[in-house]
């Protein structure tokens, strides 16, 4: 996450253990970075996506007034609680206490009344591995939905999938890099879709396969093994019901098609922590199969935590940094989208000028 991310590079350059690191150092670093990343690149996309943090809400007043704003509903992104059960979905802690309903609508009303024009929530899932897990979640999410609906106010659904191994104690400890789920990334995505996309106005997805399992030059960067890319290869072409030696553009280009069939609402892509060049080709395969567009964060400014850590969120190497490359990144994937992606109208059915006047 961005907070570990900040408390590792601040340990490095102090020389001490991460978990010495306070959460005043933090927001020290974090809030002026938010603040500068948000009034450098809201100027050039469509939206801006903040969390409720201290930072994130700081960063707020600097998003371009001709800019849309996100902000985040969930209290926590966490997968597992403190004894390490799987834990369900719960709003901010404006929304107080009480009946479920009641809480998200306190919710939505204190982040609109910060100025969201969208709220976004992030739900964890896994269809395949926790189908209970993923039952209590969807009734939340039905909820949410609800309010999003009576409020009017559009909701921006982020599934994010999760995988576990036992680590020496038997306890639960996420791997998403295991070569295991990038065998069976491809039905949790594809489930999801199925079970979730019509409880949102905007489906932010994951890339439905794992490109450091499929391509070469990715595999390499993350020392991924070759026969575990072949591996991985053959599986997906069974699953998607292509030939034994399907190539891996077909592979994938199928995968992003049926992700396009599954959903119910506009898909965009989330960049998911992968690196830029990664993040560029998930927008290329989805935006040629349905896809309508991107969120990215760290695929965009993940370089610049380093450099605050070292010169300071405000520093001169910092501005620098998003104003140049920041910024280069936010155009190529415009780019890419402008060429490529469905666009929202058609997904409904609909012109370009019967959506503008909805």
């Amino acid at each position: 996450s961005f907070r570990i991310s900040i408390a590792y590079d601040l340990a490095k350059k102090n020389g001490v253990d991460a978990k010495t690191i306070t959460e005043s150092q933090v927001i020290a670093v974090a809030s002026p970075l938010k603040q500068q990343f948000a009034q450098v690149a809201s100027k050039h996309c469509s939206a801006m996506l903040l969390d409720t943090t201290p930072y994130g809400m700081e960063a707020v007043k600097f998003v371009d007034k001709n800019t849309g704003l996100l902000l985040k509903l969930e209290a926590s992104t966490s997968v597992t609680g403190k004894n390490d059960e799987l834990i369900f979905f719960e709003p901010i802690e404006e929304g107080g206490s009480g009946e479920y309903y009641a809480r998200a609508e306190k919710a939505f009303d204190y982040l609109t009344g910060l100025g969201a024009s969208a709220i976004k929530l992030l739900l964890n899932y896994n269809p395949i591995n926790e189908p209970a897990h993923a039952r209590e979640q969807k009734k939340r999410l039905e909820i949410i939905y609800q309010v999003s609906a009576d409020k009017q106010v559009p909701l921006l659904l982020e599934p994010m999938s999760f995988f576990f191994i036992k680590d020496e104690n038997g306890r639960r400890k996420a791997d998403k890099k295991n070569p295991e789920f990038a065998k069976q990334k491809l039905d949790v995505v594809l489930q999801t879709a199925r079970d979730l996309s019509a409880l949102c106005d905007v489906f932010k997805v994951e890339f439905p396969v794992d490109l450091k399992y499929l391509l070469p030059q990715f595999a390499a960067e993350n020392n991924v093994l070759g026969e575990d890319v072949e591996k991985t290869r053959e599986v997906l072409a069974g699953k998607l019901d292509l030939p034994k030696e399907a190539g891996v553009e077909q592979i994938i280009n199928k995968a992003c098609k049926k992700l396009d069939e599954e959903s119910q609402t506009p898909w965009v892509m989330l960049s998911a922590g992968v690196k830029d060049r990664e993040f560029e080709k998930n927008i290329l395969y989805a935006t040629s199969n349905g896809c309508s567009g991107m969120f990215g964060g760290r695929a965009i400014f993940q370089e610049s935590i380093p450099i605050a850590a070292k010169y300071g969120g405000d520093s001169a190497q910092v501005t620098t940094f998003l104003e140049q490359t920041a910024v280069a990144r936010i155009g190529k994937y415009k780019n890419i989208i402008e060429q490529n992606s469905k666009p929202f109208w058609e997904r409904y059915g609909s012109s370009k000028q019967e959506f503008d006047s909805l």
